[in-house]
């Protein structure tokens, strides 16, 4: 839908003179039950890659500040937050969207105001082009480390990866060596009560952290609805 809507606007004239920028991005207009569970993050990383991807310069999230849940609907309860308000304005839980932007800001690129290259990464498995299950989103960042995004939209299945880099002048292909870092974020950290009016979270942890060492084509497994960063050196 994102590259659509760009898609007519430069028909209908934008063009590059002005900034690309999304003011506010995040799950739904009104409270609910996906804005404070997994698919809220994955949505925010999918966009926020998938614009900058497309040439857009900045994003900006809505729902810094602690809030409540709220019930607007009657199928569903939630709202667009980072964390979850305790008592006297404190934070009760960090939820996804937080975890979510922390990779996003903290690990995939390098926080400061240094150049960032955005790269395209192709899915070689027929299924998972066809259901665009799994995202992934090269960053080549200023540190000279390769980090890539990599979203499982699938909500019941996990699914392995192989990262390999293709040089596309030369044809030759290589991978991650040195120490790699691994981070992923699923429902093995966070878990949303099942209550539809006052739902919170039985589980609230933060994105697990590994060190790898890449001498050979890195695999890993995608846990269901989850997110994943990994950063390391390629092979020249």
């Amino acid at each position: 839908m994102l590259r659509d809507s760009l898609a007519e606007m430069q028909d209908a004239g934008l063009t590059r003179a002005i900034p690309w920028i999304i003011t506010e991005y995040g799950y739904s207009p009104f409270g609910a039950r996906a804005e404070i569970d997994i698919e809220g993050a994955l949505l925010n990383a999918d966009t926020v890659a998938t614009f900058l991807t497309l040439g857009g310069e900045q994003t900006f999230l809505y729902g810094y500040e602690p809030n409540e849940i709220i019930q607007e609907v009657a199928c569903s309860s939630g709202n667009n937050m980072m964390f979850l308000l305790g008592a006297e304005g404190t934070v009760r839980y960090r939820m996804p969207t937080y975890y979510g932007a922390q990779l996003l800001t903290q690990e995939w690129a390098q926080p400061g105001d240094g150049p960032h290259e955005l790269y395209l990464a192709t899915v070689d498995d027929p299924v998972m082009q066809d259901k665009t299950l799994i995202a992934a989103y090269p960053v080549f960042r200023p540190d000279r480390k390769w980090a890539l995004l990599l979203l499982n939209k699938d909500s019941s299945n996990a699914h392995p990866v192989e990262v390999r880099f293709h040089n596309g002048v030369s044809g030759s292909e290589s991978e991650f060596e040195g120490p790699i870092d691994l981070y992923q974020y699923s429902r093995k950290q966070y878990e949303l009560s099942v209550d539809k009016q006052e739902p919170y979270p039985i589980r609230d942890q933060p994105p697990e952290h590994q060190t790898l060492l890449g001498s050979r084509a890195l695999v890993m497994q995608l846990p269901p609805y989850s997110i994943t960063v990994v950063r390391g050196t390629a092979r020249s």
